[in-house]
This record gives structure tokens, C-alpha cells and sequence, in this order.
């Protein structure tokens, strides 16, 4: 049985994202469906002065129904700067922090043109931390022709040969189980159960970035990411 997990590109990923990516046997990044503004594809939280602080690249005005893929980056503001200026001032006494600046600090400084671009290669580069080796796509390289949610992504499961597909909780508002065994695939939906760990100060704060997982755990956070829900490490 083969397992793929399906996903819109992130910024600065959190944890059940990649926990998805290692839990499949082929990832699929969905580019090629209308970007979401204030959402997580242009966005994330990190943990500054103990709150949960926002992330945003912004982007410039498309009309609306514009893909993931064909969305760019305004530079014109500066957050460029911000961000790294918070990530610094979050994250510089945590252990890890140099393997972090050293690994995302120069693909933020790359100026990527479009968002997906500038998402799948912070994800790719937060990946190697965890060890994650599943082969990834892009739904627009893949044969599927269906404008329906639903049969779109039975499309994709058949494009890349899987019978199965691991999607996130939101995805059982649309998904139903019948219909996918009907087509010959069979649904789980992830149950993420976030792992608590020091984060330098009191109190947590879960569902944040990746990023801050790694900071503060560096080797560990492969393991942590992924025993909380019975994964073997």
C-alpha cells in the first residue's frame, strides 16, 4: 500500500506538517490551486518575548482565483529584514540556533520570486533536521485534469500511484470515506499529538514553526517530532 500525503506549500512549516511528510511514501505539494491570503502559505508563528509572534511575506495583488504557483513575493516592504531580525532576537540563545541561521538565513537572503518557491526550499532545507527522505512532487507536474476538489485529489493519489492518502483534520469536512474506497483509496486522518519541550522559558506554546522545535533541540527533534504519535523514530 502506498501513502501519499497531499499539502499546500507552507511558510516556515509546524510540526504536523513535516510529521505527514514522513509518514507517506510520496509528498505532494499542491501549487497549482488558488492562493489563500493570511493564510499559512505566506505565513507563521514563532515564540518572541514569550508570545506567539507572526511571520508574514507579504505579496503582491493578483487577481482573485491566482495559483500558488504564479503568486510573487512584494519586496517592496521590508520584511525581509523583520523576519530575520525576530527569528535573531527568538532564537539566537537557543543551542541550535547556528545550524538554523546557517540553513535558512540564506535562502530568505536568495529573494525568491514566488512564495511556493521560497516555501518548499525552507521546507526541504527544515526536512534534513529531521531526517525525512520521501520522495516530493509538484500536483502541477502531475497528470490531473479534475476543477473538482474532491476528485482532484483522487487524481493526484492515482497520478503518483497511491491507495492511500494521510490528510490533515480539516480535510474531513470534504472528504468522504466511502467515496474515496469506492475509488480504490483508502483515508486516514492525521492525530497530531504536539510533544512539549523546553523552550528556554516558562510556560509552552505549541503549533508554532518548526524552526522552533529545531532551535532548541537540534538532533532530538527528529524523535520528538514523531513519538508523540507512536511513529517509530
Amino acid at each position: 500500500m502506498t501513502t501519499v500525503a497531499i499539502l499546500q506549500p507552507g511558510y516556515l512549516p509546524w510540526l504536523g506538517y513535516f510529521e505527514q511528510m514522513e509518514r507517506a511514501d510520496v509528498f505532494v505539494h499542491m501549487d497549482d490551486v488558488p492562493f489563500t491570503r493570511k493564510d499559512w502559505r505566506s505565513r507563521n508563528r514563532i515564540r518572541l518575548h514569550d508570545k506567539a509572534h507572526w511571520l508574514s511575506v507579504p505579496v503582491l495583488k493578483q487577481p482573485l482565483g491566482t495559483s500558488i504557483r504564479d503568486m510573487r513575493i512584494d519586496y517592496s516592504q521590508n520584511w525581509l529584514r523583520k523576519h530575520r531580525s525576530a527569528i535573531e532576537s527568538a532564537y539566537r540563545k537557543a543551542p541550535y540556533f547556528p545550524w538554523l541561521a546557517d540553513s535558512i538565513f540564506p535562502i530568505l537572503d536568495d529573494r525568491e520570486e514566488f512564495p511556493v518557491d521560497l516555501d518548499v526550499r525552507l521546507a526541504m532545507k527544515l526536512r534534513e533536521c529531521f531526517q525525512i527522505t520521501t520522495p516530493c512532487v509538484f500536483s502541477s507536474a502531475l497528470s490531473v485534469s479534475s476543477q473538482n476538489k474532491v476528485d482532484r485529489i483522487i487524481e493526484i493519489c492515482r497520478s503518483v500511484g497511491a491507495t492511500r492518502l494521510y490528510d490533515g483534520q480539516a480535510a474531513k469536512e470534504f472528504i468522504d470515506i466511502e467515496y474515496f474506497a469506492n475509488a480504490g483509496i483508502e483515508a486516514e486522518f492525521q492525530d497530531y499529538r504536539h510533544p512539549v519541550y523546553d523552550q528556554g522559558d516558562e510556560g509552552f506554546i505549541p503549533h508554532l514553526s518548526a524552526i522552533d522545535l529545531i532551535a532548541h533541540c537540534g538532533p532530538q527533534s527528529r524523535s520528538l517530532l514523531l513519538t508523540p504519535c507512536g511513529v517509530r523514530a
